[in-house]
């Protein structure tokens, strides 16, 4: 069943005045079914919302690419000692390029962030993108989890 009662995640938002109008009970519903699918709990993620400047720094300095991208995963893995929820890691999530891809593709820039939240999350679980295959299967799986909030995604990335 997806979209359990209990929440299988703590999640922390980090600078989320840049996308005031994200609902992050959504953000929560795709996280609980993604860990629910991965048969994961107690699990804690932090979202750090960017612009295109920030994210165009963090690329640089984790990447070595200069240009503003997407989202960025910063895998993490540790056990926090007050709350003992396992750190799956970091997102840096750019609302700037949202909200640019989101009027190319003529839909809601929060559905493009909530992608991008699924995006970096399967990274963080070890998903990878590299080579055709895995990235039809990430997309398959993004599909998937949006379709839970009803947010349509093409059939092949691109």
């Amino acid at each position: 069943m997806w979209g359990c009662i209990v929440n299988r995640c703590s999640i922390h938002y980090i600078n989320d005045e840049l996308a005031q109008d994200l609902n992050h009970q959504d953000i929560q519903t795709v996280v609980n079914a993604i860990l629910e699918n991965e048969n994961l709990n107690d699990q804690q993620l932090h979202i750090m919302l960017v612009d295109s400047e920030e994210s165009a720094r963090l690329h640089q300095e984790h990447f070595n690419v200069p240009d503003a991208t997407d989202v960025m995963s910063f895998p993490d893995g540790s056990i926090d000692e007050e709350s003992q929820l396992t750190h799956l890691g970091d997102l840096a999530v750019c609302v700037d390029v949202a909200k640019k891809i989101a009027t190319q593709r003529d839909k809601p820039y929060t559905h493009e962030l909530i992608l991008y939240v699924i995006h970096g999350l399967l990274h963080l679980l070890g998903y990878d993108d590299q080579h055709e295959d895995d990235r039809q299967e990430m997309w398959d799986l993004q599909r998937k989890y949006l379709a839970l909030l009803n947010i349509p995604l093409e059939d092949k990335p691109i």
